[in-house]
């Protein structure tokens, strides 16, 4: 009932609005009355009340405890102030905790809680958090658990062998927190330990060739949430004698015993190549093709060719020759008159008393491709169509091209060259029958053509007028005219038709401003509707008066009447009746297909007879 004060805290607007900066309850809370009062001295009032709440506030939470795995640790959620009731709910990572076995939640009162873990593991690092609400807020409390784990091997060294000469890699992995450091040593002569680094493999690289490597992939992260691996990788390069021995790889992050594994490396010498790996002969057909197979290892070394699975006989087709070197078992394996058939991997093995190993020369025998499949038309136009087809693998490598060939019903033909489908073909004349077929290339030659896909393209309308357009007749009320269809060329299509424009001839200041009136001339055999192809296919207005030729797109049909006219071979003859006697008419005619109507003949004028 007390009339507010404009004050700095609680401030009252022209609009009628009510501002309080920094409510309190002591201050704030309480009923609120809006009165308006106009100028006539009628009022009105508006009551509202605040009611102020004040949200949970918490203590920092703190784990107490060994932090070390399989220790127990706890922490408290302490409620400092806020209206209650108070809920408090535990969360790790975001995601609520539920009690279980392990751990452990207690709610001591309404302003209390304490989370216990009995047995942590590097599986319980993370962020935990506290949350109190009320009906005014929550708020939420959060720390930070990190658990050293001493550590366990992902990846335990084992004994190994290694060919003479041969490489070998042999991994030494284990996960902690923090990330344990993972070394190798070397058992010396003496029987004490060294510790391996690149250094050590150069000073003994006059004697051996070879060299003995550590590599530390200290960022790869482990796949659990919070441990990482150190990993350590003995590499020999180019094992030899001297490499034998025992080897200790050792794991520790100075939390719980080191990790430590004592391996024996050996090195033998069964069948090995000093290639050291795959290689391809390439031949064209029809030549002879000579693989070699260079073999080493302790003697007696057996070197035998097969190919597809089956041991290769010498005979009139194969060829075996072996010859012994100083350190190596020479094998040629010569194969005559080489074809594509040919063409494939070809096993060279090896074997002697410490193990059998086998080497693989790839021929390749280099023919022209095999002729593309499945062609097929992706599109079809009035004057081009595109083609598609399936790849061809190529026995020669790389393919350079594809050659798309078509030939026309009257022997025009051509070619397109593309890297990889799909081809368009330009150029082509409409309504016109084509042959189309596809070839492969390669640097050996072109492949042998596909099987031929037959295609019509698409029409168009005329681009040519009508020919030879004479009056063959006069009464006093009709003209009859006949005429010769466009060129065949120039027809794109199957002629539907006709339009013969008519008009009187009448000049004003010297020029002829009468539009011509239009009517179909059908020709007998298709039975889609001529007045309706013809109509859609000439929209526009009549010619401009100083148009010397009629253009097609300026014609309107002025009629939907529509003659049967007599055709003989290929003359047209038709009579336009109903016109005044003693008339002089202009006439012209344009010729229409299923795509349109062409251009207008040149205008012939005569004169109805007399009535």
């Amino acid at each position: 009932g007390v009339q507010l004060p404009a004050t700095h805290h609680q401030r009252v607007h022209a609009n009628g609005t009510l501002t309080i900066a920094a409510v309190t309850r002591a201050g704030d809370e309480g009923s609120y009355s809006c009165t308006a009062l106009d100028k006539q001295g009628r009022s009105d009032q508006q009551t509202l009340h605040i009611q102020v709440k004040v949200p949970p506030r918490l203590a920092h939470i703190y784990f107490v405890g060994e932090n070390s795995a399989g220790l127990r640790t706890q922490a408290a959620c302490l409620v400092l102030g806020g209206d209650t009731p108070i809920t408090l709910t535990w969360f790790k990572d975001g995601t609520q905790l539920e009690q279980t076995s392990n751990v452990v939640i207690t709610h001591v009162n309404e302003f209390t809680s304490l989370l216990a873990i009995e047995k942590t593991s590097g599986e319980d690092s993370g962020n935990y958090s506290c949350t109190a609400s009320n009906s005014a807020m929550s708020t939420t409390v959060s720390a930070q658990l990190t658990v050293s784990v001493p550590p366990e091997w992902v990846q335990e060294p084992e004994d190994a062998s290694v060919a003479l000469g041969a490489a070998l890699e042999l991994p030494c992995s284990a996960k902690a927190f923090p990330r344990p450091s993972v070394s190798w040593r070397q058992q010396t002569p003496s029987g004490g330990w060294g510790a391996i680094s690149q250094k050590y493999g150069d000073q003994d690289k006059q004697e051996a060739p070879y060299a003995v490597t550590t590599g530390d992939d200290s960022q790869r992260p482990y796949s659990g949430p919070y441990q990482s691996e150190g990993r350590s990788v003995l590499t020999i390069v180019r094992a030899t004698r001297k490499h034998e021995g025992r080897y200790l790889c050792q794991a520790s992050n100075n939390v719980g015993n080191e990790l430590a594994k004592l391996v024996t490396i050996t090195v033998l010498e069964p069948p090995w190549f000093p290639e050291g790996g795959r290689v391809t002969v390439e031949v064209e057909a029809g030549v002879a093709a000579t693989l070699e197979c260079r073999a080493r290892g302790d003697a007696p070394l057996t070197v035998v060719w097969s190919y597809r699975g089956d041991a290769i006989v010498p005979s009139d087709k194969y060829k075996v020759q072996s010859v012994r070197e100083e350190l190596e078992e020479v094998s040629l394996l010569t194969v005559n008159a080489a074809s594509s058939d040919d063409s494939g991997s070809y096993q060279c093995q090896a074997s002697n008393v410490h193990g059998m190993n086998t080497y693989t020369v790839t021929l390749s025998v280099q023919d022209v491709p095999s002729p593309p499949t499945e062609v097929s038309l992706t599109e079809i136009g009035s004057r081009h169509v595109s083609v598609n087809w399936s790849t061809t693998a190529s026995i020669a490598g790389t393919l350079t091209n594809y050659i798309v060939t078509y030939a026309s019903d009257s022997n025009v033909a051509g070619e397109v060259r593309v890297a990889m489908p799909p081809a368009r073909v330009d150029g082509l004349v409409p309504a016109t029958g084509y042959l189309l077929r596809v070839a492969a290339e390669n640097r050996v030659g072109r492949s042998e053509p596909s099987a031929g896909v037959r295609v019509v393209t698409l029409e168009e309308p005329p681009s040519g007028p009508p020919l030879n357009l004479k009056v063959s007749g006069r009464t006093s009320t009709s003209i009859s005219l006949r005429w010769d269809p466009p060129q065949r060329n120039l027809s794109h299509g199957v002629i539907l038709g006709y339009h013969l424009g008519s008009k009187e001839n009448g000049f004003i200041n010297g020029a002829d401003v009468r539009p011509y009136n239009f009517t179909i001339v059908a020709l007998p055999g298709p039975s889609q509707s001529y007045q309706e192809l013809s109509i859609m296919a000439t929209p526009g207005l009549s010619p401009p008066p100083a148009s010397p030729e009629i253009d097609p797109t300026n014609l309107l049909l002025s009629s939907t009447m529509t003659l049967a006219p007599t055709v003989v071979g290929s003359v047209v003859e038709v009579t336009l009746a109903g016109l005044r006697p003693y008339t002089r008419y202009a006439l012209v005619l344009r010729a229409f297909n299923s795509k349109g109507a062409g251009p207008s003949s040149a205008a012939v004028t005569t004169r109805t007879l007399e009535d």
